[in-house]
């Protein structure tokens, strides 16, 4: 007989109460939670087939009964609730998985380096390091997301699901760079999910926070875009940990070895100019709107609106951006600013539509009097098939094109007999993007034609 499952009392911030027993955060190791659980005995339980389902061994089958006065282990009344630690309890360890990855990452369990690919299964004790402009995101065994950008480290200290009731416990050592985490909500009161750093542990029941850590300063900040954070700080020569702050959804915590900042408000995401622009150029430009009191700006690029399947990203203390090529597509850019603290801001996210377009063109003068030509020539480099359109203007004056010529599938036009005089001339290209016509023109370009003697 199964016996029923049943969650342990307690509000749903309980576990950051036993974040404060979490004391010297510089030498965290996976641990189970130390709050107790409970089960309700039902008709015809007996401890040695509970023990046998749910205990870790002997030992703790002695320890339940002793702790919970029970005089015959055959015979339980019942309705009776046992009160069982932690430690007692049988757990078995969960995995994540890669959903996505790009660049260089470095994955390895048991001192074993394992090659990146989407769907491999990580346990307990895998580590994970990203490179230059690398990415990766995991998914967790109740579908929550732990996302890795460039120039981080990040070690699965604990990944556990206890037997008794399927509370799973995660805990994440970020020791290095940044961490977002999306955590599924948990309706079980033992569940917990931990990001601890060096300094501090962040403790969630189901939200969206962000986690940083400068090994080269021992700072660690962090910020919260969806509801509450549980922070503990430690210091290791402190007589006793400090009580957690929470920190809720729009604020932030910026910590150091000496202590932390309490929350402050996080600044609010910053505009990007110009949001409809198809991105035609070889490389891609976003301008973003300053936003007062950011010190730096920060942009990802992504294939999807959560930034989970991230190509690409830069910080630079000027809202102008350049980022590299990426294939025709519809794409994401997340946008978020960072303060004085080091705390990055409340995001936003914008789609647009990548469509290169570029196009370059040449002229080029051939013969002498009345047969002297002037041929022009472009290239393209569209991503679909162009038309082209040529226009040749007199310069000085407001008078019309003396050639306009559009609906061009070529890629070179001959003129002869053109008057002596100054002239401007550009060439455009012109694709569809969703039905949407993305026009490209080349710079004006001069020609000077002088009379011949």
């Amino acid at each position: 007989m199964t016996p029923a499952k049943r969650a342990a009392n307690g509000a749903a911030m309980a576990l950051a109460l036993g974040l404060a027993a979490a004391h010297v955060l510089a030498k965290v190791e996976a641990r189970p939670a130390t709050s107790d659980y409970t089960y309700t005995i039902q008709r015809g339980d007996t401890l040695s087939v509970f023990a046998r389902a749910f205990l870790a061994g002997p030992a703790a089958t002695r320890a339940v009964q002793r702790l919970n006065h029970i005089a015959n282990p055959r015979r339980m009344a019942t309705g009776k609730v046992l009160h069982i630690p932690r430690a007692l309890l049988r757990d078995a360890p969960t995995q994540a998985s890669v959903a996505s990855f790009a660049g260089p990452v470095t994955l390895a369990e048991h001192g074993q380096s394992l090659p990146a690919h989407t769907g491999l299964m990580l346990g307990e004790g895998a580590e994970i390091a990203t490179g230059r402009n690398a990415f990766v995101t995991l998914r967790l065994s109740d579908g929550s997301a732990v996302s890795l950008p460039s120039q981080s480290r990040l070690r699965l200290a604990r990944l556990r699901r206890v037997l008794l009731t399927g509370s799973i416990e995660r805990d994440l050592m970020l020791e290095q760079g940044r961490v977002e985490s999306r955590v599924t909500p948990m309706h079980d009161a033992n569940s917990n999910f931990r990001v601890t750093t060096p300094i501090t542990v962040s403790a969630v029941r189901g939200t969206r926070f962000r986690v940083a850590y400068r090994p080269e300063s021992a700072s660690a900040a962090l910020s919260v875009v969806e509801g509450q954070v549980a922070v503990a700080h430690g210091i290791d020569d402190a007589p006793a940990p400090p009580a957690p702050t929470l920190a809720p959804a729009g604020f932030g915590i910026a910590s150091t070895p000496r202590g932390d900042s309490g929350p402050l408000a996080l600044l609010p995401a910053p505009a990007l100019l110009n949001p409809g622009k198809v991105q035609t150029a070889e490389e891609l430009h976003f301008a973003l709107g300053p936003l007062p009191g950011a010190q730096s700006y920060h942009v990802q690029l992504a294939h999807d609106a959560g930034a989970l399947d991230v190509l690409a990203e830069a910080t630079a203390a000027t809202p102008d951006f350049t980022l590299p090529s990426v294939p025709a597509g519809s794409y994401f850019l997340r946008v978020t600013a960072l303060d004085d603290h080091g705390l990055e801001g409340l995001p936003d996210t914008f789609s647009f539509e990548r469509l290169r377009n570029g196009i370059a063109a040449s002229a080029a003068a051939s013969g002498t009097g009345h047969e002297r030509r002037y041929r022009f020539a472009w290239a393209s480099m569209a991503d679909d098939t162009p038309h082209f359109r040529f226009r040749l203007l007199r310069q000085g004056g407001d008078t019309p094109p003396l050639v306009d010529e559009a609906g061009l599938t070529g890629t070179s036009l001959t003129l002869t007999n053109l008057p002596p005089g100054e002239y401007a001339w550009q060439v455009a290209s012109l694709v569809f993007a969703h039905g949407r016509p993305i026009e490209d023109w080349t710079p004006p370009q001069r020609l000077h034609i002088f009379a011949e003697h």
